[in-house]
C-alpha cells in the first residue's frame, strides 16, 4: 500500500501545546504532581521577580532521573494514557511537565540526578523551535553552579526553571506599574491553592503517597499550611446517612458526605478557616479525589433534579468527598490539567440520590442554626436510627430498628400482642417499594418531604412522647441528648431545647 508520513510541524505543533488552557496554579500543581510520584519529601517553589527577567523555579528531592529517563520525561507524550499506571502515579497524558511548562515560559530547564549520580540536564526553547521548525531538544546545559548548590547538596532530586515568562498573567504584570505587588498576590494565591490540592500529602493522610508520610511545600522559604475541606476544628460531622461505595467496571469508587457546622458554633478564625479559598458559599459540593489528590473541589458536577443544582446559601454546608483511582481517568473525562473530572452516565444518579441525602441534612442545620442561634458542645452520641440496613442472601435490604425508644416502649406495652406486632413489623419491612422510592428521588420534579414537613402539631405530639418514654430511665438533660441523636428527631434540636419536664 502507497502511504506518506506526515509529522506534525514542529513550529505549529509546539504552539498548540501552549493554549491548552493552564493557570500558573494549575500548571505549578501538574509540576508537583510529577515531584510526588517521584517519592519526594520536600517540594520548594521560587519565585523570583525581575521584569521581563523574571523566574520561577521547582525543586524536590524526588529519586531523581538519569540521562534516558530525562529525555523520556522531555518527550512530549513519552507515554500513553490508557497504560496501566501505578495507583500512586499522578500523571495522565505524559505530557504535563512539557504543556504546563510551555503555557507560563518560552524556555524550560530541568536538571535531575539519581542516587549516587551526576546531574543530567536539557531545555526546550520555543522560539528555537518555531524559528528552525526542528524539534530540538538541548542537554549538557552551561548552568550557574550557585543555582545547583541545592540539588547538588540533595542525594537525588530534579529541578526545573522557567525562563522567558510568557503567559498572559505574566505579559499583563509586566506591564503594571505595581507589578511586583501584583506578583506577591498571585504568588499568596497559589500558596492557598495549593494547600487545598495536596492537602491529604502535606497532612500525611494520603492512601496512595509511596513515601507513607507527611510531604513539605515551601514558597519562597514558607512553608504551606494544608486546608482540608472537611475539618473544621472537631465540629464537623459526616452526614448520618451511609452513603455506599459504588463499583464502577471493577473500580471502588467511595463516596462520604460531610455536614459543615453552622457558623455560629464556630469561632471567627474557625470561619475563616471552613470557607476555603473561596468561601462558604463556593466551597459546597462534590470534592473529587483522584489517588487522593484534589481534582475539583466544591462543584455540584452538572447534577441535579428536576434541574441542575446551582449554588445555594441553604446548601453551603453540604460537601462530599469522592475518590476515584487513576485507572478510570477516561470514564470520568479527566482534562490534561487535571482541573476538571465528569462524572459518567452510569454514576449520575446514584450521585444525584446521595447528594440528596447530604442536602437534605445540610438544609436542616442550615435553617434550624440559622433561626434558634447557638447552641452548647455537647459529647456526640451514636446515631439511632428508625430504619437500618440489613442485607440477606447478599442482597440489601431494610428493616425497622427495635432498639429506637418509641419502638422498643410500645411493643413492651403491647404484651401478649407483642408477636402480632413483629408480623406487622415483617410486613412493612418486607414490602417497602425500594424502586419506587429510588425512581421518585431521582426523576421527581417535586420536592421530597422531609421528616414532619407540613405536621408540625404532629411532630410535637410524638418528640414529646418519646421525651416521656425516656425519662422512665434518664434523667432530663440525658433524655434530650439522647433525643438529639434520634432519628428523626435530631433534625429538630430547637424543639428539644424547649421541652419541659
Amino acid at each position: 500500500m502507497n502511504y506518506k508520513l506526515l509529522p506534525p510541524a514542529p513550529s505549529a505543533s509546539i504552539e498548540a501545546y501552549t493554549g491548552v488552557g493552564y493557570t500558573l496554579k494549575t500548571s505549578l500543581a501538574d509540576l508537583i504532581d510529577n515531584s510526588i510520584t517521584a517519592q519526594a519529601k520536600n517540594i520548594w517553589l521560587d519565585f523570583y521577580w525581575d521584569g521581563v527577567d523574571s523566574t520561577i523555579s521547582v525543586l524536590d528531592d524526588g529519586i531523581g532521573m538519569d540521562e534516558c529517563e530525562l529525555s523520556e520525561a522531555m518527550r512530549p507524550g513519552g507515554k500513553n494514557p490508557i497504560d496501566v499506571r501505578d495507583k500512586s502515579d499522578l500523571g495522565r497524558f505524559s505530557l504535563g511537565l512539557k504543556t504546563a511548562s510551555w503555557a507560563q515560559c518560552r524556555c524550560l530547564s530541568v536538571y535531575s540526578k539519581k542516587k549516587l549520580h551526576k546531574i543530567h540536564s536539557m531545555s526546550w526553547d520555543l522560539d528555537y523551535v518555531t524559528t528552525h521548525n526542528e524539534w530540538r531538544a538541548f542537554n549538557d546545559l552551561a548552568h550557574d553552579n550557585d543555582e545547583l548548590a541545592k540539588l547538588s547538596e540533595l542525594k537525588s532530586g530534579t529541578f526545573i526553571k522557567w525562563t522567558k515568562l510568557s503567559s498572559p498573567l505574566f505579559k499583563e504584570l509586566v506591564q503594571s506599574a505595581n507589578s511586583r505587588d501584583l506578583f506577591n498576590e498571585h504568588i499568596e494565591e497559589i500558596q492557598i491553592y495549593l494547600g487545598m490540592i495536596f492537602h491529604r500529602f502535606i497532612q500525611g493522610i494520603a492512601s496512595n503517597n509511596s513515601n507513607k508520610g507527611p510531604i513539605s511545600l515551601f514558597v519562597n522559604g514558607n512553608k504551606i499550611e494544608p486546608w482540608d475541606p472537611f475539618v473544621c476544628s472537631d465540629k464537623v460531622k459526616a452526614s448520618s446517612t451511609p452513603l455506599e461505595p459504588q463499583d464502577y467496571l471493577g473500580n471502588l469508587i467511595t463516596i462520604k458526605g460531610y455536614v459543615m457546622p453552622h457558623k455560629d458554633r464556630l469561632s471567627e478564625i474557625e470561619i475563616a478557616k471552613g470557607g476555603g479559598p473561596s468561601g462558604w458559599l463556593e466551597q459546597q459540593g462534590f470534592y473529587v479525589y483522584r489517588a487522593d489528590r484534589l481534582l475539583v473541589a466544591g462543584s455540584w458536577l452538572g447534577l441535579g433534579v428536576p434541574k441542575k443544582w446551582q449554588r445555594d446559601e441553604q446548601y453551603k454546608l453540604a460537601r462530599i468527598a469522592i475518590d476515584i483511582p487513576n485507572s478510570v481517568d477516561k470514564e470520568w473525562s479527566l482534562d490534561i490539567k487535571k482541573s476538571m473530572a465528569n462524572p459518567p452516565p452510569q454514576l449520575r444518579q446514584k450521585l444525584i440520590i446521595c447528594a440528596t441525602t447530604v442536602r437534605d441534612e445540610a438544609r436542616q442545620t442550615f435553617v434550624a442554626r440559622g433561626k434558634y442561634g447557638r447552641r452548647p458542645e455537647r459529647r456526640p452520641l451514636s446515631l439511632e436510627p428508625v430504619w437500618i440496613r440489613s442485607d440477606r442472601d447478599q442482597m440489601i435490604g431494610y428493616r425497622v430498628s427495635k432498639s429506637h425508644p418509641l419502638i422498643a416502649d410500645f411493643k413492651k406495652k403491647l404484651g401478649p400482642l407483642s408477636d402480632d406486632f413483629e408480623v406487622i413489623l415483617r410486613l412493612l419491612q418486607e414490602s417497602i417499594p425500594v424502586q419506587r422510592i429510588w425512581l421518585d428521588a431521582a426523576d421527581s420534579e417535586q420536592n421530597n418531604l422531609n421528616p414532619y414537613d407540613g405536621i408540625t402539631a404532629d411532630l410535637k405530639s410524638d418528640l414529646n412522647k418519646t421525651y416521656r418514654v425516656l425519662l422512665d430511665t434518664m434523667s432530663s438533660a440525658k433524655a434530650k441528648d439522647t433525643l438529639r441523636v434520634i432519628e428523626p428527631f435530631n433534625r429538630f434540636e430547637n424543639l428539644i431545647d424547649e421541652l419541659i419536664d
